[in-house]
């Protein structure tokens, strides 16, 4: 008793804000076309940053490429798909269907499960520095930090500031 369904909190936050902006109190039909319209608009959004796409295409063959993702399956599904990266990914994992999501260490042994691969065996890029990097190293996978934003964290975890840099790190074929 007293939780919302997701389209219940969707909803609320929707006539929250509109009430807030002063544009009046809204029913909920008004607040789902709204969220129809900026879901719309969202979605035709969706891109990769300009080194993705290069990097994981310029990785040999041999590599088994897979995404850990926290989010709801069918979008982040339909975010891959729009991307295109499924061509590119041997294994998706994602947290809606995991029954764990990162910085869980479960998350991380599923993508490497269904990568058929032990985790001493998997390089996880990520970047978020805790969430990502740190959780798979505690979880036995490699991680490596990709700080786009190059802050001046101080950390031991391998840091990256673009894809192009990636290839160095897991050295010879």
């Amino acid at each position: 008793m007293g939780e919302l369904t997701f389209r219940e909190q969707r909803r609320l936050r929707i006539t929250r804000l509109a009430d807030e902006f002063g544009l009046g109190t809204w029913p909920d039909e008004k607040a789902d076309d709204w969220f129809a319209q900026y879901l719309t608009r969202y979605e035709a959004a969706w891109q990769t940053y300009h080194d993705v796409t290069p990097a994981l295409a310029a990785e040999p063959r041999h590599l088994r490429l897979g995404v850990i993702t926290n989010g709801d399956a069918d979008q982040q599904r339909r975010k891959l798909q729009h991307v295109g990266l499924t061509g590119l990914l041997q294994q998706a994992t994602i947290s809606s269907e995991a029954g764990a999501a990162k910085p869980d260490a479960r998350i991380f042994w599923m993508a490497c499960s269904g990568l058929q691969l032990q985790p001493s065996q998997v390089v996880y890029v990520g970047d978020r520095l805790q969430t990502d990097a740190e959780a798979a190293i505690a979880a036995g996978l490699h991680g490596i930090w990709l700080d786009r934003r190059d802050t001046t964290s101080v950390t031991s975890v391998p840091r990256i500031r673009t894809l192009t840099e990636l290839a160095p790190l897991l050295g010879p074929a």
